[in-house]
């Protein structure tokens, strides 16, 4: 990390050309990183972290501890950066250091200038909340399941309300292996059953005239063999939308 400064002679400003030079000053600097390693032995911190240096390394580094820092207890700014750097190990935050270039703190380890450490990370919300099937629209708070119920508080509302978590619908098959085509025993069933069409909501319409049964998908989404006398089958249509919480049932996530 470099700053560059243009120094120019003025004195002779009212002549054609003016006498400057360039001076540059760099200091040496590695991107964020996460502590390793923090250690203090007599009046001195030792520390490293995940991010391997890119500057040139000092000569009086030694070799097993190229990739690690010091800096003294002694002073003002070394007890101020050892207090940054405890604050950063305890809250999982990323260190800056910006190397002095010598090693007079420790022998063989390279002293730290300066620590800097990243801001603190925001926080997930440890909230449940209750969204529509498509994991996008937000119905408000989840509270818990009542009695077949979804309690939760609607956005922008203080009140509970409870509205129906739909279990496992019974549907019926002409096959013995709960293949082909579903079920319903009764006119206009509004249902889903996990183990049918991924679990997709359904609206029992046409009628087939009579069926004899063989098998069902129970309410443990279960295939049985189902024999019984012959009855009314209604057919499902799968395009039917929960007014609630859409083509699935409603997904329960936390923080929002």
């Amino acid at each position: 990390m470099c700053s560059y400064f243009l120094i120019c002679d003025l004195r002779n400003y009212r002549k054609l050309s003016l006498s400057c030079f360039l001076l540059s000053l760099c200091f040496n600097a590695f991107a964020d990183g996460n502590l390793t390693k923090l250690k203090v032995d007599s009046d001195v911190v030792y520390f490293a972290s995940d991010e391997a240096k890119q500057h040139g390394i000092p000569a009086c580094v030694a070799s097993a501890s190229e990739q690690e820092w010091a800096v003294s207890l002694n002073t003002a700014t070394g007890k101020a950066m050892y207090s940054l750097l405890v604050t950063a190990s305890t809250g999982n935050r990323k260190i800056t250091v910006v190397s002095a270039n010598d090693c007079a703190d420790a022998v063989g380890f390279e002293r730290a200038k300066s620590v800097e450490i990243s801001p603190p990370q925001q926080q997930s919300s440890s909230k449940l909340f209750l969204y529509k099937s498509d994991g996008t629209t937000l119905l408000g708070e989840f509270k818990g399941i009542f009695d077949y119920k979804y309690a939760y508080i609607p956005l922008g509302e203080q009140q509970l309300k409870l509205e129906r978590q739909w279990t496992n619908t019974a549907v019926y098959y002409t096959t013995n292996d709960c293949t082909g085509t579903p079920y319903s025993r009764n006119e206009g069933a509004v249902g889903r059953n996990s183990s049918v069409n991924n679990g997709q909501f359904f609206i029992s319409k046409s009628w087939d005239y009579s069926i004899y049964t063989k098998s069902v998908r129970n309410g443990n989404a279960d295939c049985l063999a189902y024999v019984n006398s012959s009855f009314t089958g209604y057919k499902l249509d799968f395009t039917y939308q929960n007014p609630f919480c859409g083509d699935y049932d409603c997904i329960i996530k936390i923080g929002n």
